[in-house]
């Protein structure tokens, strides 16, 4: 579950046996996210670094058979957004069309993990 600095962020729950990593790694090569932090049950993968492209954040944890996923965009100072993070639900604010783009891709993650999908 997302962290208070994090609150406003995409995050889903599921069951998964087994190892997932694998399957993550190939997407992220896929999809163009890269892994920044790699902890033993933890992982941590970026997509964008710059001004024009805002950083997104993509944290996977595993615990048993319990996997959580939280997605979220962290706009730069300078965009004018009043909130740290953004999450990628299709509910209201803005940028609409990065998000939907961004949930497209942890959505096709999500499919090859039999989870359920950010709306």
């Amino acid at each position: 579950m997302p962290g208070p600095e994090r609150e406003r962020s995409s995050w889903v729950q599921f069951e998964y046996e087994g190892n997932l990593w694998p399957i993550v790694d190939e997407w992220a090569r896929e999809d163009g996210y890269r892994l920044k932090k790699d902890e033993k049950d933890r992982r941590v993968y970026t997509r964008g670094r710059d001004i024009l492209i805002a950083p997104r954040f993509l944290i996977i944890e595993k615990q048993g058979i319990l996997v959580s996923v939280e997605a979220y965009i962290k706009p730069h100072p300078i965009s004018g957004y009043e909130f740290e993070t953004i999450g990628l639900n299709s509910a209201g604010g803005l940028p609409v069309m990065s998000r939907d783009k961004d949930r497209a891709k942890i959505n096709r993650l999500l499919v090859r993990l039999n989870a359920p999908l950010i709306p």
